[in-house]
């Protein structure tokens, strides 16, 4: 079934409904935060409890809307709201919202409240004229009781200060429209900012397009990883190895800038880039499971959530890293560590009494602690805390997280790591605030990385995080695929008739899901 507030003409439909739906009241746009939840007719009776009203029946009653839908419009204060529909004796999740949360440990529908105490600009459209011309529609909407759009407040300029002329900005309808020529080669992010008569901004609107790039969107395209540490050192120089397996070898960003410049990615067909870790790392080493000793020469240990490692060259060298593969038409995925931080992470060492991570003593895969039984709390090793992802701040902080890093360094999406050993809440939470952060929510990549084993069961496993619109992965790594060719190349028996099988079994489970395969 589909929903009324479903016709708009969005790729966020499901969350602008479920959330907070813009629309118009009097003379001119205005913003309408209130929340609201949909219930099947056929549920008459049904009410809508939550964190407002302690969880009490009967809760909100939603009121008829048509012959198939009850609509409740619920005034909330800006934030998040847990919340669960109350019927036939029973409280459960709203099944049209994939957004959810956490009260103590049980997992409730969440609602996010924007604050209508601003106005809003919304990106509608972005599109390409000629190859160097590039134009942005949107709507500015009032207070409910603001006034509207003052005309000489718009402005639009690319991220790197390049200004967008203004083409319309009525403060009647709220349109915005803005457009460039000229543009160089890459990607161009546009960023528009306006305020009502009175001086009061709204949060300004993103919105990126793309001038002849190596290729139009993920799908067929040719995604180069790289370990940094292990690639280049400074102007591109080889490295020697290093003194050891577990040792750092001296990679740093500007080496693969370096790479960039001298055209070796372009040489190869690359289309994009998927960098290795850059947080803050820590200088020891620590002992692996084999009992030998490693630096965190792979990124995987964060000790700083929202810095870059100094010894890759810090945040100056990845932005360069960045302007220098979309000026060749080259995207950059950034690799997002959420599961875990480092020991002398300040979030392990500040939050950990107030239940942000998992009790420690459970390591992944040992003989107390298996995979199968403790995916969602164990540690990776002694040393790497467990974020426990029911505390509701330790959530918002991942999504939060994740958007600075996309917005900071201008990059094209991220790979996220280990994505089953979160609650699937955070993923979506995760896909929702870069989705949601960046028009047209394509221009958002997000890659996950899903371990499963072989077949259907596998495939099943994947299929769980992939979907389409805001919740959604768009891809993940075939993990199905590689224990048929390994059993076809490498170890154990097969041949390619089993690899030809892995493929189409893909495809068919894979079909209608969204994915980028």
């Amino acid at each position: 079934m589909s929903r009324p507030e479903r016709r708009v003409g969005s790729t966020a439909l499901l969350l602008l409904g479920v959330l907070a739906l813009p629309g118009c009241n009097g003379d001119h746009p205005r913003r309408d935060c209130r929340a609201r939840v949909w219930v099947p007719a056929a549920q008459s009776g049904a009410s809508i409890v939550g964190s407002w009203n302690g969880w009490a029946e009967p809760g909100l009653e939603p009121e008829p809307f048509d012959e198939r839908w009850l609509l409740a419009r619920i005034e909330l204060a800006p934030g998040e709201h847990g919340y669960l529909v109350a019927a036939a004796g029973a409280q459960q999740i709203d099944p049209y919202n994939p957004l959810t949360t956490f009260r103590k440990d049980d997992e409730v529908s969440l609602l996010l409240v924007g604050d209508c105490s601003l106005p809003s600009v919304t990106i509608e459209a972005v599109a390409a004229g000629a190859p160097d011309e590039l134009s942005v529609r949107g709507t500015f909407r009032a207070t409910p009781e603001g006034p509207a759009l003052a005309p000489d407040s718009v402005s639009a300029a690319t991220r790197d200060g390049r200004p967008l002329g203004i083409v319309r900005a009525d403060p009647d309808t709220g349109q915005i429209e803005a457009r460039a020529t000229g543009l160089p080669a890459g990607r161009h992010t546009v960023i528009v900012r306006a305020a009502d008569a009175d001086g009061t901004a709204a949060e300004p609107a993103r919105a990126s397009l793309w001038v002849a790039p190596a290729h139009q969107g993920w799908q067929d395209g040719v995604l180069y990883q790289l370990i940094i540490d292990r690639f280049r050192g400074d102007g591109g120089k080889a490295l020697a190895p290093p003194p050891n397996p577990g040792a750092r070898a001296g990679g740093t960003l500007a080496g693969v800038r370096a790479e960039l410049e001298r055209g070796y990615f372009t040489q190869l067909g690359v289309t994009a880039l998927w960098l290795s870790p850059v947080y803050e790392n820590p200088a020891e080493a620590r002992e692996g499971r084999d009992g030998r000793l490693y630096e965190s020469y792979h990124g995987y240990w964060p000790q700083g959530s929202l810095s870059v490692d100094e010894r890759l060259g810090g945040a100056e060298a990845l932005d360069l890293v960045v302007r220098a593969a979309h000026a060749r038409g080259i995207r950059v995925l950034l690799d997002l560590v959420p599961n875990h931080v480092y020991e002398q992470n300040p979030r392990y060492l500040d939050r950990a009494a107030d239940g942000w991570f998992t009790p420690a003593g459970c390591v992944c895969g040992t003989a107390e602690c298996s995979w199968a039984d403790h995916m969602l709390d164990c540690w990776f090793a002694p040393y790497l805390p467990d974020v426990r992802y029911e505390h509701p701040e330790a959530m918002r902080t991942a999504a939060s997280d994740a958007r600075w890093w996309v917005e900071r360094f201008d990059v094209d999406g991220v790979r996220v790591d280990a994505v089953p050993m979160m609650p699937r809440a955070t993923s979506r939470r995760i896909a929702h605030a870069l989705r949601t952060g960046t028009f047209p929510p394509a221009e958002s990549f997000l890659l996950g990385e899903v371990y499963t084993g072989p077949g259907g069961q596998g495939i099943a496993q994947m299929r769980y995080y992939l979907g389409t619109g805001a919740f959604g992965y768009d891809s993940l790594f075939d993990f199905p695929l590689l224990w048929a060719l390994r059993a076809a190349i490498g170890a154990g028996p097969g041949g390619f008739a089993s690899v030809e099988n892995a493929l189409q079994l893909g495809e068919g489970s894979f079909a209608g899901s969204g994915a980028v395969i």
